[in-house]
């Protein structure tokens, strides 16, 4: 669904650029909460003219944002996610959650 596949991009896209959702929201002039929804998955059709502001705060073209292809930057999203995990047993979760994904991608 082309709405998952928005959500998906805008939190790959901010995480590639190494920014956090509250400085996103800032850039593109909406709720933080709202943004965490949005890329969550929370919250369907969202505005073209909602979508046009997240895109220039994320600082990218169209194309670029519209480049589905491109593959997740994984190191990248584990960085980021153990950076703001909570506590130890959040951190252990991400490190088993690699180590199954590794399991699986090598059979």
């Amino acid at each position: 669904m082309l709405n998952d596949e928005v959500s998906k991009r805008i939190r790959e896209l901010r995480i590639k650029k190494e920014i956090t959702q509250e400085i996103l929201s800032n850039r593109a002039g909406i709720d933080l909460s709202y943004l965490g929804k949005i890329e969550r998955g929370q919250k369907n059709n969202i505005s073209l003219e909602l979508l046009d502001k997240i895109i220039s705060g994320l600082g990218v073209s169209y194309d670029e944002f519209f480049s589905f292809e491109s593959s997740d930057d994984d190191l990248k999203k584990i960085q980021y996610d153990i950076s703001i995990a909570n506590d130890k047993e959040q951190v252990l979760n991400l490190i088993n959650g690699i180590i199954k994904l590794d399991k699986e991608n090598k059979n």
